[in-house]
């Protein structure tokens, strides 16, 4: 297990933290939301817009503000962190911009749009619900009328005010659920690149990668599996749950009570299970493949395995090339490492050693 933590992509682990840390200050907002007991059975009454439980919801919503405003923030955070793994993986599944460049493209572009998108629309929120509140405390929203007085309040602006708190909850719905989509879009373009990582259409990554290969080589020699195909099927999965999770946010608006109830069920399944367990499994394909790259930087010795050999079809390290490749490597006399190489395989039986995607 100790080794299982030391060889993984930190940032995956932060932006699961931060997201667990978020979205769980959202359940415990809700969940006092929920306990609180002056809705209870009234939801005709709010719905007519009664002035006084609209000045009840505006205490409780005061009282749970600092709690939404830190869930937000992590919120944005992960986001805002998710993009590092992201574009590693992008890196690495597009062979250095060599590879299905329009697909990893759109995905840099969705991720990326998706965090703008979460930061913007929190900024927004904050700042109007942060103006409301103080409407609510420091004016006058119960005389309007010339008719009204103290004693007889007319509170047509508690019930404007909570007209326009509607209509911005409405927005950061509808952000959240368009999120959903970003991800789920990503995760589904993840899983075609994943699925073709083994083609062998991009020479020059091949020969950046593996030094000891020539262009003939390479073009006869299937291309490493670096993401599992297991991990591919469980983005796909991911990205099913998302789509589900936007529909129930979408069908609020038909029938908002009941379907709040299937879009909280799935969220929690999505936010707090599925996800951060998707973040971790890519921390360790990212921690196993920086783990490659440095055994190719440390040198260059008779036996080093292909990058194929330190990579099994499970995008694991193949522990004995990666031994191989750990042993001492010969030195100079000016004390520095050799930069001898082996002569090319002369064909493809010379790498039966190692796997390739046709090992699955």
């Amino acid at each position: 297990m100790a080794c299982c933590f030391c060889n993984i992509a930190w940032s995956c682990v932060v932006a699961a933290v931060v997201s667990i840390v978020g979205d769980l200050l959202a359940l415990g907002a809700f969940a006092s939301y929920r306990n609180n007991a002056h809705l209870h059975g009234k939801w005709n009454e709010y719905k007519y817009l009664d002035p006084q439980l609209i000045m009840e919801e505006w205490e409780t919503r005061r009282d749970l503000r600092p709690i939404e405003t830190a869930s937000g923030l992590f919120s944005a955070a992960s986001w805002v962190i998710l993009c590092i793994p992201v574009v590693q993986m992008i890196w690495i599944l597009g062979r250095q911009g060599t590879h299905l460049v329009g697909l990893h493209t759109s995905m840099m572009i969705l991720t990326v749009s998706g965090a703008i998108v979460e930061i913007t629309s929190l900024v927004m929120y904050v700042g109007a619900v942060t103006a409301m509140e103080w409407l609510s405390t420091d004016f006058n929203l119960s005389v309007w009328l010339e008719s009204s007085t103290a004693a007889d309040p007319d509170d047509i602006g508690w019930r404007v005010l909570e007209m326009i708190h509607i209509g911005i909850r409405g927005m950061q719905l509808w952000v959240g659920a368009v999120e959903l989509l970003f991800l789920a879009t990503m995760l589904v373009l993840l899983f075609f690149s994943i699925q073709r990582q083994g083609d062998s259409s991009s020479k020059q990554y091949d020969s950046a990668i593996s030094p000891n290969n020539n262009a003939a080589v390479s073009a006869m020699t299937p291309q490493p599996v670096l993401l599992s195909y297991r991990f591919g099927y469980y983005s796909l999965f991911i990205s099913l749950l998302c789509i589900v999770d936007f529909c129930f946010e979408v069908l609020r608006f038909v029938s908002w009570r009941e379907f709040a109830k299937f879009a909280f069920g799935v969220a929690i399944l999505l936010r707090l299970i599925f996800w951060p367990a998707w973040l971790l499994w890519l921390g360790r394909h990212l921690g196993t493949f920086q783990q490659n790259q440095l055994m190719y930087n440390h040198g260059n010795n008779a036996a080093a395995p292909s990058l194929m050999e330190l990579t099994d079809a499970n995008g694991n390290t193949n522990v004995a090339a990666a031994n191989t490749m750990m042993d001492p490597v010969p030195v100079t006399g000016d004390g520095v490492y050799s930069t001898t190489t082996t002569t090319p395989p002369t064909n493809a039986a010379d790498n039966a050693g190692g796997f390739t995607t046709e090992d699955i």
